[in-house]
């Protein structure tokens, strides 16, 4: 009967009957009328108590984390339970606006609460040990699924070690048409692009190299003649990306080069006007030799930032991608101490040419996939992650939804309802959950706060975030165009049939490609597919539920509920209340 004992098993003879313990309710049974609590004295345990025993507070009104004080007694089975429980305060608890749940960028969240990202991180796949460690380099996920928060993660637990080096280089501001510029040869640029990006990886690595005391490598000849010639022409310590780029295209810049391969008596004449490929070779041999009993890890990210609808992207980016997987080969074949990590946006990845994609994904890729089962949304690894970050602000916080949010809301499951409100994702979940803080002012959350924070969050957070995603799947003269045409229809759920009248009948949709705009609507996890079965029930279907769904033209047609609530108050669509959603 331990279930009903609690941890104070039979040690009654040692506990006086009229002292006052307290504690914090840990746990309730709506169904039997009892719970336990979790006593203040370590000696005692958990305690079992039934509404019975209750003084002056209603059991219907008990939440998890409420302080109460009370006795402790036998029953006619010798079973110890609490007695005389009152409730003290729930105010106790830290208020809910002062929990610190997190950043939208990882970047800002480890440079003002790391935190966050060490022991707030949940990693329950040890994604984090198979990239460090692992042969796989390719992080796949959409935009907000956390990728440059796993490599923040890696970088601040890095920090704490000594056998462990980190680097992140960003692709953002890109300087492509240079980029095209640093092999200068007669091929076409899609070929000369995989040598260019080993040069400009390599001396990142080569870099990471030379700050590694411990390696005997180190003292190498060869190794200290090409770190001392790099040096000398700015490109070690390696600079910025862009100005790593703009330096070697310069023709001045490939004239310093000869010297380096006169001095090591290489076959290289000083004729050859290209001499980067042949520098390539060099370093990749050089590098191929470094030994240490330290791992050196460079992250390149920033692929979210750079999508437009040039052809060179595409293919600049897949010939990263395909050099990366041939370099980590050379060094895992070579016992090299190094990895490239790249972080990529899963819809773009799909867009790459070339034939080997799948090849690299299946062998050498992990995906961040948040989403759970929506049967039981508190054993969600978003609501694992929320708890767990809770928990640095206030310790003694055992589920933050249970002791600070109602249970339901509108006749359903409070937590189903709020994730249905995000794609999803760990940004939009932990954004929804700041705009909650920002309209509660007491320690716990009531009904007006939620529905003030969703339209907050929805009107704030999720259009802006949606409009940013949109930017490469959409042309950004159109995305506003798009949002007033969904937004004028006034409905929430329509048929393509309609949607083509609607468009038909206003001149200013007329010039939108409708089926290339609803693609990227559904790949960006904003619109989906509402479809009834053969009992009249219905459910939705969007791309973030999962990954091989496609937008079906001829089911109806279904606003993804944050987009649809922002809709509705940029519009004026009059509407009670926020509406349960994509259930």
């Amino acid at each position: 009967m331990r279930d009903k004992k609690g941890d104070a098993g039979n040690k009654m003879k040692d506990i006086p009957r009229d002292k006052i313990f307290v504690g914090k309710i840990v746990d309730l049974v709506k169904l039997g009328h009892y719970g336990f609590i979790k006593s203040d004295d370590p000696e005692l345990g958990k305690v079992f108590f039934h509404s019975d025993y209750l003084i002056d507070v209603a059991y219907k009104n008990l939440r998890f984390g409420d302080r109460v004080s009370f006795r402790v007694d036998t029953d006619t089975r010798d079973r110890i339970g609490a007695r005389d429980v009152r409730g003290t305060t729930a105010d106790t608890l830290m208020p809910y606006k002062n929990l610190q749940l997190g950043y939208a960028s990882a970047e800002q969240e480890s440079a003002m609460c790391p935190q966050l990202l060490l022991e707030g991180f949940l990693d329950e796949e040890k994604f984090a040990h198979e990239l460090s460690f692992g042969s796989r380099f390719l992080v796949l996920g959409d935009k907000g699924s956390g990728k440059s928060a796993l490599a923040q993660h890696i970088r601040l637990t890095a920090e704490r070690k000594s056998n462990i080096f980190v680097r992140t280089v960003y692709l953002s501001d890109f300087p492509f048409v240079n980029f095209a510029k640093i092999i200068n040869t007669d091929e076409l640029p899609a070929s000369r692009y995989p040598t260019a990006w080993s040069w400009i990886l390599l001396l990142y690595v080569l870099d990471s190299f030379r700050s590694d005391q411990g390696s005997p490598t180190g003292s190498d000849d060869d190794f200290l003649h090409a770190v001392e010639f790099l040096s000398k022409l700015g490109l070690i310590p390696s600079p910025e990306l862009k100005h790593l780029v703009n330096i070697s295209t310069k023709a001045e810049f490939k004239l310093k080069l000869t010297p380096f391969f006169e001095a090591k008596k290489t076959i290289m004449s000083p004729n050859i006007k290209e001499p980067v490929p042949f520098l390539v070779e060099k370093l990749l041999g050089l590098i191929s030799r470094f030994r240490s009993q330290s791992k050196h890890l460079l992250f390149v990210d920033g692929l979210d930032d750079i999508l437009t609808f040039e052809d060179i992207q595409y293919e600049a980016l897949a010939a990263l991608l395909s050099e990366t997987n041939r370099l980590n080969t050379c060094f895992h074949q070579s016992g090299t101490p190094a990895k490239i990590i790249l972080l990529c946006r899963t819809d773009l990845f799909e867009r790459l040419p070339g034939p080997n994609k799948n090849k690299i994904r299946q062998d050498s890729s992990i995906l961040l996939d948040w989403y759970g089962s929506e049967s039981d949304p508190m054993e969600t690894k978003l609501v694992k992650l929320a708890n767990r970050r809770a928990r640095l602000s206030d310790r003694s916080i055992v589920n933050l939804f249970h002791e600070y949010f109602q249970k339901s809301y509108r006749n359903g499951s409070l937590i189903g309802f709020l994730l249905n409100y995000t794609r999803h994702n760990p940004r939009d979940f932990i954004q929804l959950l700041k705009a909650i803080q920002r309209h509660e002012t007491s320690v716990r959350v009531d009904s007006k706060s939620i529905g003030e924070a969703l339209a907050d969050y929805s009107e704030n957070y999720f259009l802006p975030e949606i409009r940013d995603i949109l930017d490469g799947f959409i042309d950004k003269r159109d995305i506003d165009l798009v949002f007033r045409l969904l937004g004028a229809q006034g409905k929430r759920t329509f048929y393509f049939s309609s949607l083509k009248k609607f468009v038909r009948a206003i001149p200013k949709y007329r010039s939108l490609d409708l089926d290339t705009i609803l693609d990227g609507l559904f790949e960006c996890g904003v619109i989906g597919n509402r479809i009834s079965n053969a009992s009249s029930k219905s459910y939705t279907r969007f791309k973030y539920r999962n990954r091989n769904s496609v937008l079906n033209y001829r089911d109806e047609i279904i606003i993804q509920g944050a987009l649809w609530l922002a809709f509705k108050m940029q519009h004026g669509i009059p509407s009670s209340k926020p509406e349960i959603l994509d259930g």
